[in-house]
Formats: C-alpha cells, sequence, structure tokens
C-alpha cells in the first residue's frame, strides 16, 4: 500500500530504488521508501527513469488507474500495449489511459545505440485518450514551455519543460496552490533555496509560488503541476 508523502521532499538521483536485467535499467524516484514504509507523492503514483540497450524490450506493469506518461530523453522507443504499437521520439510525450496490472512492452528499435526515457503515472478518475505532444525546448530556450495545461480535465496534471542558462531565473506562480514534482533532467538548478543536480526530485505541496534559477548552460527542468 502506497502512503502519501506531505512534506517537502528531496529526491536524490543516486539514491533511487533500481530494477535491473541484462536488458535495461529502471531508477525509480517515485514510489520511495522510508522507515519501513513507501510512499507516492499526491495523485503522482510512479516516476522513473529507464535506461535500455539496442535491441532489447522492456515492460512496465501499471499500479493505477488513470494516465501514464512516457518522456523520451535519448532517441526513440516504441511502444506496445494491449491493441496498439506507438513511436515517440525527444522532443515528444505520450499520454495514455491505463489501469492496474496492465502491461506496457517498451522496444529500442536501433541495432547499436542505448535509449532512454521518463516515465510517470498519475492517478486520476478517468482515462484520458491517447495522444502525441510534440514540443520543442531549443526554440523556447529560456522560458517553460508547456508540453500539457490541463485542457483534458480527466488528467489532474500540468506538464512544463524548459532549457535555461546559467544564472537564467524564473518564477511560477498559479492563482490557488498546487502539488508541485521537479524534476532535473540536465545540470544543476536552485529550486526554492534548494540545490538540485541531474536526475534530484523535489517535491513541494501546497504551492502557489515557485522560484528556480538554473546554475549550469543547458539545464534542463522538468515541471508537474498536480491539482488538489
Amino acid at each position: 500500500m502506497l502512503n502519501q508523502s506531505p512534506e517537502i521532499r528531496i529526491y536524490l538521483g543516486d539514491r533511487r530504488s533500481a530494477e535491473r536485467t541484462e536488458t535495461y535499467q529502471a531508477l525509480f524516484t517515485l514510489p520511495f521508501k522510508a522507515d519501513d514504509n513507501v510512499y507516492s507523492f499526491e495523485s503522482l503514483n510512479v516516476f522513473c527513469e529507464v535506461t535500455q540497450k539496442p535491441g532489447a524490450m522492456a515492460r512496465h506493469t501499471c499500479s493505477t488507474s488513470g494516465a501514464l506518461f512516457v518522456l523520451p530523453l535519448v532517441g526513440k522507443v516504441v511502444i506496445h500495449d494491449l491493441e496498439n504499437e506507438t513511436v515517440i521520439d525527444a522532443g515528444q510525450l505520450l499520454q495514455t489511459g491505463i489501469t492496474p496490472g496492465l502491461q506496457i512492452e517498451f522496444k529500442n528499435p536501433y541495432q547499436s545505440e542505448w535509449i532512454s526515457y521518463l516515465i510517470w503515472e498519475i492517478k486520476a478518475e478517468r482515462k484520458p485518450h491517447t495522444a502525441i505532444i510534440d514540443f520543442d525546448i531549443e526554440a523556447a530556450a529560456g522560458a517553460l514551455v508547456d508540453v500539457m495545461n490541463q485542457a483534458d480535465p480527466s488528467i489532474p496534471v500540468t506538464v512544463q519543460v524548459g532549457m535555461f542558462k546559467g544564472r537564467q531565473e524564473d518564477v511560477l506562480t498559479h492563482q490557488t496552490s498546487q502539488h508541485k514534482f521537479i524534476f532535473v533532467i540536465e545540470g544543476a538548478f536552485e529550486v526554492q533555496k534548494r540545490l538540485l543536480h541531474a536526475r534530484d526530485g523535489l517535491s513541494l505541496p501546497h504551492c502557489q509560488s515557485m522560484e528556480f534559477e538554473a546554475l549550469s548552460n543547458q539545464a534542463i527542468i522538468l515541471i508537474l503541476s498536480l491539482s488538489q
């Protein structure tokens, strides 16, 4: 059973729990274990990074009813569920509906190149339609890109990604407070006076205003805003 973590928490990238085989590695920021308990963060049940060898298959078993998101970091990934085959590349985000126990397969289509991608699950009352969303952080460098802005009310999450130069700052504000999960993809950031390096995460419950500053060039940040 997953418990809810109501506090501000830093998730260090080098302390993620790991699932490894000969063909892939999955590093889990969420759920995390502490004091003999397993915790998620609000509606965010799972958040993990997968690295996969050339030509290999990996399988993900869904833990909740709601939405699954896949964000490629390096290369393309081929995704198989019960009915469909979908190919997505870096610069795209996949959303699809899931149920507990649903198994989704991921294939590396390359013969000599490794791939990596992020997976996260959002618990929701309704399953969203399957969609691929294109975005370009290089064209919008220095600002957050609204990859998904809750246009579908059945998905209680906003997804933003941005690439920043060193010492660039920004402030993210909302009319009402939201739960935020931050993941540093590349580089380093200071978020709400907390230092985060590549692959570190941060949960900010009940957050209405968030300040952040890039501490390196071409630093990339992912922000998930979860409706309360």
